[in-house]
């Protein structure tokens, strides 16, 4: 799990009370807030950016400005679950949880859903090189870009559900390890369609009858985007198609851990209701040297 997004509605008789006599009460001793205030209609109005002593942030916003009663009191609570199992972390965590449940619900039950998933992004992390992954494009919106961060497929609208990003995590975040980054947004409980990612198959090509120009040409058109690749391959004659079609698209088909998937949607249920587990794989699906790391 990636990052995570929760809206709330506080009570008639609160309107935020708990929460900033928390944030007063604890500012610059368990964490440091920044706090804006902006008055842009069909915008929070109240915006906090909560830093831990040890540089984890969430961020809070609150009363939406659209001239109704019910706008005052909706807001949000967003962070990554990843950034917050130190012990440290979890209190800080934990804590603004807790002042917002009082805020939003006097006395609910443990049973009782205090906040809302709107949205929450899944992240799956491969020990391979990025110009060894690909996705296949679909009917949703689809960009490939080749920058300083490497190659970068999208699929979808940021920010929404079925938002899709595949990207070399190792140049992103400047890794010592090799990293390939698959994120996916989920809109709530709802499932995205889930897209197909590929990993090449790189021993394959040695085991082929190439000479070094057929291996040229095979690297130079698996680099390309998935469906240039077919464009330029359907060009060349029909004898070499034959020669290195295996090469060029015997690729393994990533296969989802749905189990590992439905386990991380019980801890946002549990989220719901006010409550963040403190194992350290509340956030986290590792996929690195992994039996779920499985293929067609």
């Amino acid at each position: 799990m990636d990052m995570v997004r929760l809206k709330f509605e506080f009570s008639k008789d609160s309107s935020g009370n708990c929460l900033v006599n928390y944030i007063k009460r604890n500012d610059g001793v368990l964490f440091n807030v920044d706090s804006i205030r902006k008055y842009v209609l069909f915008k929070y109005q109240y915006h906090y950016t909560v830093k831990t002593l040890s540089g984890s942030v969430l961020v809070i916003e609150h009363w939406f400005h659209d001239d109704t009663a019910e706008g005052m009191r909706k807001g949000f609570i967003e962070f990554n679950p990843n950034k917050f199992i130190s012990e440290d972390d979890y209190y800080v965590l934990n804590g603004f949880l807790t002042v917002l449940g009082d805020d939003i619900l006097y006395g609910a039950n443990y049973f009782t859903n205090v906040f809302e998933l709107v949205r929450w992004d899944l992240a799956i992390d491969f020990p391979e090189l990025r110009d060894n992954m690909y996705l296949v494009k679909d009917k949703r919106n689809y960009q490939y870009i080749n920058g300083r961060g490497g190659v970068t497929q999208y699929l979808g609208v940021r920010n929404s559900g079925g938002f899709v990003k595949l990207y070399d995590k190792t140049k992103e975040s400047k890794l010592n390890e090799t990293v390939t980054r698959l994120e996916l947004t989920f809109d709530g409980y709802d499932y995205p369609t889930l897209p197909q990612v590929y990993i090449k198959r790189q021993q394959q090509r040695l085991t082929l009858d190439l000479n070094d120009t057929q291996l040229v040409l095979v690297d130079l058109l698996n680099r390309l985007d998935p469906h240039e690749k077919t464009v330029y391959f359907n060009r060349l004659g029909r004898v070499l198609r034959n020669k290195l079609k295996d090469a060029v698209f015997d690729d393994h088909q990533y296969e989802y851990d749905f189990q590992a998937i439905y386990n991380l949607i019980d801890k946002l249920n549990q989220l719901e209701k006010g409550y963040i587990d403190p194992s350290p794989d509340m956030g986290a699906t590792e996929f690195h040297d992994s039996e779920n790391l499985t293929f067609d």
